[in-house]
């Protein structure tokens, strides 16, 4: 913009004012108006169409009326032969044994035990029906495994199941799973669990720097090293201590300086999670501290440690019930000490005994 400032003249005090009292203040230029009486044509802004999605492959067309009639005719929904509250007793809908229907949870149209009612995945269902199946329990962490090779459906699941039983037949528990199929899996479960690394293994670098134990599962690199320079691993346990609280920026854990870790080693000995103000007893280290060149390690996690200083550990136990029997005692002879003594004094002073 160019200003003109001719014809402004300063007041008594010497300051230009705001409107000039002489001449005219240029105006910025300005688009001219059109003569002719009519409206200056506007741009108009239209927003951009969507896209419409490119189907890939064959195109997609609605079913008329009546290729979905003829859908639901070759397809036709499943029939049930009765209901289980028509009848005294039933199958289950999860195992397929008799229940009663007086004291039953029901399911439209199968009734089920109350102690299959909580079974709905396959390795519930296997720790359920091992005892009858494979004469013997199996853990929980087994039945997963196995549960990756074989099924359990439900009885219900069945295409062949009904909700009320036949005349003259009685159903058995887990009858429709396939028993050979099962046992096979089972027999194969020390190859399943090895290939899901739940078996305890040996580290090529050596024990666990913080515990010291020798075969593990999670073996992980973090960057810690040996007393002569060689990479030391964390087993699972202690891994997962370090990842949750061994980088914190407040308190930061140095991998060449185990001191800054001995904190979080002894809350993972102790099976807590840290909080402020505990930390480490004075005497305790990691075994990468006291680990010899061998480095043998232990079965145990923390067998580097004595087991009267280790937690969760009989001989823990006994020491910690040793010390307090011991403190009370001493509680109770410095107590008499005491008395006898005052009694001692009263005495002195004439008063005999009160």
């Amino acid at each position: 913009m160019n200003l003109d400032f001719r014809g402004w003249t300063p007041d008594k005090f010497g300051v230009i004012p705001t409107r000039p009292t002489g001449g005219t203040m240029p105006r910025p230029t300005r688009a001219t108006k059109p003569t002719t009486g009519t409206k200056p044509t506007r741009r108009k802004i239209t927003k951009p169409k969507a896209a419409k999605p490119t189907i890939t492959g064959a195109e997609y067309t609605p079913l008329t009326p009546g290729q979905r009639l003829q859908i639901e005719k070759d397809h036709p929904p499943r029939e049930w032969k009765g209901d289980a509250r028509e009848v005294e007793t039933a199958p289950c809908g999860v195992c397929g044994g008799p229940v009663s229907t007086a004291t039953m949870r029901y399911s439209a149209p199968f009734a089920i035990h109350p102690e299959c009612h909580g079974l709905s995945s396959v390795a519930s269902r296997l720790c359920a029906a091992a005892p009858i199946v494979l004469g013997a329990a199996i853990t929980r962490e087994d039945a997963r495994v196995i549960a990756s090779a074989v099924d359990a459906p439900a009885y219900q699941n069945l295409p062949t199941s009904q909700p009320v039983i036949e005349s003259g037949r009685v159903p058995r528990p887990w009858a429709h799973l396939d028993k050979r199929e099962i046992k096979r899996a089972v027999s194969a479960l020390p190859r399943l669990r090895k290939e899901a690394g739940l078996d305890p293994v040996r580290c090529s670098d050596g024990p666990c720097a913080w515990c010291g134990v020798r075969e593990a599962i999670g073996w992980i690199r973090h960057g810690h090293k040996w007393s002569d320079g060689q990479p030391a691993p964390l087993c699972g346990l202690c891994t997962d201590m370090y990842e949750r609280y061994g980088s914190s920026p407040v308190e930061p854990m140095y991998l060449s300086d185990y001191t800054s870790q001995r904190r979080i080693g002894y809350d993972a000995m102790v099976g807590r999670t840290p909080s402020m103000g505990r930390g480490a007893p004075g005497g305790f280290r990691l075994y990468a501290e006291v680990a010899d060149a061998a480095r043998d390690g232990y079965v145990e996690s923390w067998g580097y440690i004595p087991a009267e200083q280790r937690p969760g550990t009989t001989e823990h136990g006994l020491a910690q019930a040793r010390h307090r029997i011991e403190d009370q005692q001493r509680r109770a002879d410095e107590q008499a000490r005491r008395q006898a003594a005052e009694q001692a004094e009263a005495q002195a002073w004439g008063w005999g005994h009160r």
